[in-house]
């Protein structure tokens, strides 16, 4: 079910981005997350090393994805993977 649900949010992102490009944003947030995980793995400490607006147990949702792409659109698509698997695990 995981592949089919990071499969759907991956060809919405790309649809989007395709039609809008970036305009309305569908990178913005996503980007932040991603600059967040790029901190952690250079070895910085959230709170300590660089302001982060989430709570503590958010760092690890943003640093998952970052372990295996560092380009900012595979990121994206592995990020909204993760959030629909998660949120299919609550329904």
């Amino acid at each position: 079910m995981f592949l089919v649900q990071a499969f759907v949010a991956a060809g919405a992102l790309l649809v989007d981005l395709a039609i809008l490009g970036d305009t309305v944003g569908a990178l913005a947030d996503v980007g932040i997350y991603h600059r967040y995980a790029s901190y952690i793995l250079n070895g910085q400490l959230p709170y300590r090393d660089f302001r982060i607006e989430y709570p503590p147990l958010a760092a690890p949702l943003f640093l998952l994805p970052r372990l295996f792409t560092q380009d900012r659109v595979p990121y994206a698509i592995l990020f909204a993977g993760q959030l629909s698997e998660k949120a299919g695990m609550l329904s």
